[in-house]
């Protein structure tokens, strides 16, 4: 198990690795307050991640916290999504650690020819983030999967570009977070 600022990474029953996140910092439902997201992902600018199951490298790069919290994708989220969203990125680093490559796509628009001149990586991660049960003073967990995009740049750099698709999942066992 690795521990970082509340974050942890565990094995599930089947094998497959998770990252829990034990506080949400981001409370609000309804207004998430995007720009504080986006000054909050800036502190993880420079950092370069190993995907595990690949052993590639992706930058996180200066433009990453702008797209994430202003993507089209993150526009259109409401209630519990962006509430999600807002706070997977405590994790960002572990989360694109565990990620499973799924597929690579050329890039078919302009306005990308130079930024992911070799096109789009695809990968698939899976957190998890608490959720207090008022009626009962617990603690649950709810989990997720997302596709993380990641660009590959005319430097020949990938470079981590969004987290969507946040996609809620059955957790089977409570017990195996705690």
């Amino acid at each position: 198990m690795t521990t970082k600022n509340s974050v942890r990474i565990i094995h599930e029953e089947r094998g497959r690795k998770l990252v829990v996140i034990d506080e949400i910092i981001f409370r609000n439902r309804q207004n998430i307050e995007w720009k504080a997201v986006e000054i909050y992902l800036q502190k993880y600018v420079g950092e370069l991640v190993e995907v595990a199951s690949t052993k590639e490298i992706v930058n996180i790069s200066n433009d990453f916290p702008d797209e994430f919290v202003g993507s089209i994708y993150t526009e259109k989220l409401r209630g519990g999504l962006a509430k999600v969203k807002a706070n997977l990125g405590q994790g960002i680093i572990q989360i694109v650690q565990i990620a499973e490559k799924i597929k690579v796509l050329k890039n078919k628009k302009k306005k990308h020819r130079r930024d992911a001149r070799y096109g789009w990586h695809y990968y698939k991660t899976c957190f998890a983030i608490p959720v207090f049960l008022e009626k009962t003073n617990e603690i649950k967990y709810n989990k997720y999967s997302a596709l993380i995009v990641v660009r590959h740049a005319h430097d020949g750099e990938k470079y981590l570009y969004d987290i969507q698709n946040i996609r809620k999942e059955e957790l089977k066992n409570q017990n195996d977070i705690k």
